[in-house]
């Protein structure tokens, strides 16, 4: 009303503040920038910005911290992890080129989440180590949709991000797409299906060398499937390329109960 000033003093902890942040300081990512003019002034811990505390106590503060919450608490950073998340994926879970390309992959897999929303369609790349259980699995890429699209356009994604990590369509093993979509096709008539053809389209060639299966739907499969997961990821037996930002972000703040940090 009046125009005044706007002071906020906070600690990000939990759910993340993406949107705020971007108000804040813009999205490098697209070259949006900030919404108004701010000022930022981030405060860590230390001796130097805490001068009538001594070295023990500030010590003794940062022994306490969680390392789940100490990137926020100590550092003053944005991004940490949501108590009480469904996966404990670490940072040595998270690879980088390097450790991604020295692996040997015996499969290679894709999984797809067609979302009806904007940004919602989630594809993964996953590659698969050793022959016979418990596998290793490495997850070595993510496409995401950033706004509402068509099934063409999904299937370009995943054309470029296979193109990027050397692979090609006919070296994929198994495929798995999530149920029909009516919101986004409708006429009874498979997200699956029309995945299938506009990967042939783009190819040029008469068929996919793909068929896209539906996983189980089963009473309980999405809490079995979870579980799975969370167990290969206590074994060390679940990496994820540091490229899968959105996969990660779920990774740190998914509970089991945000429908917008499950599609990935």
């Amino acid at each position: 009303v009046t125009n005044g000033p706007t002071l906020i003093a906070m600690t990000p902890i939990g759910r993340p503040l993406g949107w705020l942040r971007k108000v804040i300081e813009g999205d490098p990512e697209t070259g949006e920038p900030p919404q108004e003019e701010w000022q930022q002034i981030v405060i860590a811990l230390s001796l130097a910005n805490s001068p009538h505390r001594t070295p023990e106590s500030i010590a003794g503060q940062i022994a306490r911290t969680s390392s789940w919450e100490r990137g926020q608490r100590i550092e003053g950073g944005w991004d940490g992890v949501t108590p009480g998340r469904r996966f404990s994926l670490e940072e040595r879970h998270i690879v980088d080129d390097a450790q991604r390309d020295a692996r040997v992959y015996s499969q290679i897999r894709i999984g797809a989440d067609y979302g009806e929303a904007a940004g919602r369609t989630a594809i993964y790349i996953i590659g698969v180590v050793g022959r016979r259980p418990p596998y290793t699995f490495v997850v070595l890429g993510e496409y995401m949709s950033q706004e509402r699209t068509v099934p063409a356009e999904d299937a370009r994604g995943l054309l470029k991000l296979l193109s990027t990590l050397g692979l090609r369509l006919e070296q994929v093993r198994a495929a798995y797409g999530d149920m029909n979509s009516a919101g986004k096709l409708g006429g009874g008539y498979s997200c699956n299906e029309v995945m299938e053809d506009s990967l042939a389209l783009q190819m040029q060639q008469s068929r996919c060398p793909v068929t896209f299966e539906v996983p189980s739907k089963r009473r309980g499969s999405v809490g079995l499937g979870e579980g799975r997961m969370a167990h290969a990821i206590i074994e060390n037996r679940w990496f994820v390329h540091e490229s899968c930002a959105s996969l990660l972000s779920s990774y740190r703040h998914y509970t089991g109960r945000e429908e917008d940090l499950k599609h990935a």
